[in-house]
């Protein structure tokens, strides 16, 4: 039995008296002060689609709450977990001018409200350039040497034969299901080829309002200075900055959240050197919070290969000349930082994921740690969205959220063969998958007869 469904039996506290406070701690603001997590904060960035503010975190904090109850996830004290604090890392209103730039909006004069705001839905909303630019993709797979040589034997063979099945599909998709083209797989297309002014100016939006929201739980702005109490988040009126934070994306938003790491080691790299005092104290308080980079469901392998730099930032150069006595401090924290930070989870029936290596994404000692969801049985595709309930994951977040002392944990990483083997049972799975409906038109139409 779970130690969370001890504790509530041997205490009768499965139904409290009505009378009784605060028996479960469902919020930040009943957490005790003395409690280790009470200064700890889960960031989550949600991937493509038609999301909603707080969806993506409220998914999480259902895994979280049911994988407690879980016989997978030990508790190794005789308590009730409080919850942990989870902060959305929204951004998909990215078409809504007042809400993206809202500092611009008021700065226009009213005259223009009208004018900008169309402007801005008909260049970042669009059905016709999103079909037109994943067939022009899927095209690039197949024929472009330069993508090409990058592939497996395997993988080629699986996108020849998607040439055969994904443009109808997409012209089906386009025509009986417009909103699925224009407002989620949009989301890829316009992050990783944007066009135009505004359409590059949504994206950096995105890259910015993503950095600013992680940094805001730790205190700082993107130029690591304190925050003003009244721009802090706030907990029953009164703000709150945490001093661990443990950064989960998923899908598009782990290609969005490398961008913005990149982005914020660089400009912490730059003012550890050169800021001021506030500023380099603002750096160290970034490095020492940053507890762990846990990328779900990713297809940063995969943008790599087919845009590399074009949508990718490169790692600064993380490490400083240790001649300088001001330095040393820095590097070390560097070096901690550095061992086990960044933590990716991927399944082979999830065909947007996969473990990531490219020498790009992944430059030498700064490679993330891969590790295999262990349920092997999802139905192929729906494995994407299996992560915010999946025990692997949830298990190991919460160890690093509440500490190992509370949640026992153990990552159990596959050998390179198992993975190996799973890697080529996913690809005959998804060649059989395309084979089939490629086979049953081929006999419809007579070509077997």
């Amino acid at each position: 039995m779970n130690v969370f469904n001890q504790v509530l039996n041997n205490f009768n506290d499965y139904r409290p008296r009505a009378w009784k406070k605060k028996v479960f701690k469902w919020h930040l603001g009943q957490v005790e002060n003395s409690d280790s997590s009470k200064k700890s904060a889960i960031y989550v960035v949600h991937g493509m689609g038609k999301q909603a503010w707080a969806e993506t975190s409220a998914a999480l904090r259902t895994g979280i709450e049911d994988a407690l109850e879980s016989p997978f996830v030990k508790i190794k004290t005789p308590e009730i977990l409080p919850a942990p604090f989870i902060q959305d890392g929204f951004w998909a209103d990215y078409d809504d001018l007042k809400k993206s730039f809202p500092e611009e909006w008021e700065q226009l004069e009213e005259t223009k409200h009208i004018f900008f705001t169309s402007l801005w839905k008909s260049r970042s909303i669009s059905g016709i350039k999103t079909f037109k630019w994943f067939i022009g993709q899927l095209l690039r797979l197949v024929f472009d040497p330069r993508v090409v040589k990058k592939e497996s034997p395997l993988a080629r063979l699986i996108y020849f034969l998607l040439l055969f099945i994904t443009p109808p599909v997409f012209i089906i998709v386009f025509l009986f299901f417009p909103s699925v083209m224009s407002t989620i797989l949009n989301d890829v297309r316009l992050y990783c080829s944007p066009r135009g002014l505004i359409e590059r100016a949504i994206v950096q939006r995105i890259d910015y309002r993503v950095g600013a929201s992680l940094l805001k739980l730790m205190g700082l702005d993107w130029d690591f200075r304190k925050l003003k109490i009244f721009d802090q988040y706030k907990v029953c009126g009164k703000p709150v900055t945490f001093d661990k934070v443990f950064f989960v994306s998923h899908s598009l938003g782990t290609v969005i959240s490398y961008n913005v790491m990149s982005d914020l080691f660089a400009r912490a790299d730059e003012l550890a050197i050169s800021g001021d005092t506030e500023q380099k104290e603002g750096v160290e308080k970034f490095w020492e919070s940053l507890q762990r980079f846990i990328t779900l469901g990713s297809p940063l392998d995969k943008i790599s290969v087919l845009f590399g730099e074009k949508v990718l930032r490169r790692w600064p150069d993380r490490m400083f000349d240790q001649a300088k006595d001001e330095n040393k401090k820095l590097n070390e924290i560097l070096k901690h930082f550095l061992s086990n930070w960044w933590i990716n989870y991927y399944h082979f029936l999830d065909p947007v994921s996969g473990a990531l290596s490219h020498d790009y994404i992944c430059p030498k000692g700064q490679m993330s740690n891969n590790f295999y969801l262990n349920k092997f049985f999802y139905l192929p595709g729906l494995a994407h969205i299996k992560y915010w309930d999946d025990g692997t994951v949830l298990s190991y977040l919460l160890s690093r959220f509440f500490g190992k002392e509370r949640i026992l944990f153990s990552n159990e990483s596959f050998s390179k063969i198992k993975v190996l083997w799973y890697a080529i049972a996913g690809y005959f799975t998804w060649l059989c998958i395309i084979l089939i409906p490629i086979a049953l038109v081929l006999w419809l139409s007579g070509v077997f007869n």
